[in-house]
């Protein structure tokens, strides 16, 4: 009786871990986790939210080598959710846009962007975590920017003495450089391609000129900026240039010449006479 008795509670202990096992495994299999965020775009009075805008979601599957998709659509104040089939906070999420003609401008810090592949990632461990939800972004002062338009861009550079040649020009988005070029003798730098609108970082070093940075607005309609750079100051020496103190010395030493030649002029009459 003892051992049928130890047998049936062996069998129910049996059964019971079994079937905490597969529990274990259908929760992991079913461990969610859901991403929030924002999305805007530029109008010509500033960011505007982008509504019905899709935004795509490609990762690999933890543990294995399945490709998934996941995508969101915002809402009219730009928000959109989505929700990702897993939890670890180490798996790379590649994030693009489907919409016709509309490319990622800019995104938020969070996220990180690969210059060799052009496409921006994140990781659940890169987003902030609160009330259940991981946040790409939450407000539309900082929202993934997405645009479509595209204009000509003029940048005319001067300094203290007018048109500046040869100044290398670059404008960036956050860390990507979106353009680059070069003033001509005019001073005007014009890049190859269109710009689209948004927001910049413009960029400018010259030979002999202290650095320029400034940020600037790119819309439909303001497309030619101007920029006045600064000559690298000359070094001093108790408040006196170079070229003074070089110009001092030139004069002492004329000084001087003007007396020797003085002397032995003075010198060569006493013996003539």
């Amino acid at each position: 009786m003892d051992g049928r008795l130890a047998a049936t509670l062996a069998v129910i202990l049996f059964m019971t871990s079994v079937s905490m096992v597969i529990i274990s495994d259908d929760a992991d299999a079913t461990a969610e986790s859901t991403v929030v965020g924002v999305v805007g775009q530029q109008g010509n009075s500033g960011m505007i939210a982008a509504d019905n805008a899709t935004i795509t979601f490609r990762f690999i599957a933890p543990g294995g080598t399945q490709e998934i998709t996941r995508e969101a659509t915002t809402d009219a104040d730009g928000k959109f959710s989505v929700t990702l089939p897993f939890t670890e906070e180490d798996v790379k999420v590649v994030m693009g846009c489907r919409v016709a003609g509309h490319t990622i401008f800019a995104v938020p810090e969070c996220i990180s962007y690969d210059d060799s592949k052009d496409e921006f990632s994140f990781t659940l461990g890169s987003l902030t975590y609160t009330s259940g939800e991981y946040v790409i972004s939450d407000k539309l002062t900082s929202p993934i920017i997405i645009s479509d338009a595209k204009v000509a861009v003029g940048i005319t550079i001067t300094g203290d003495s007018g048109p500046v040649n040869g100044a290398e020009v670059s404008l960036f988005s956050g860390t990507k450089k979106i353009a680059g070029g070069y003033s001509s003798n005019d001073g005007l730098c014009t890049f190859p391609s269109p710009i689209l609108i948004g927001t910049y970082t413009l960029k400018i070093t010259c030979e002999g000129c202290e650095p320029y940075m400034e940020t600037i607005n790119v819309t439909k309609t303001n497309t030619q900026f101007s920029a006045n750079i600064e000559e690298k100051g000359v070094p001093t020496v108790l408040g006196l240039t170079v070229y003074h103190i070089l110009m001092f010395f030139g004069v002492i030493i004329g000084l001087i010449l003007v007396a020797v030649a003085y002397v032995l002029c003075s010198r060569t009459w006493k013996g003539v006479e």
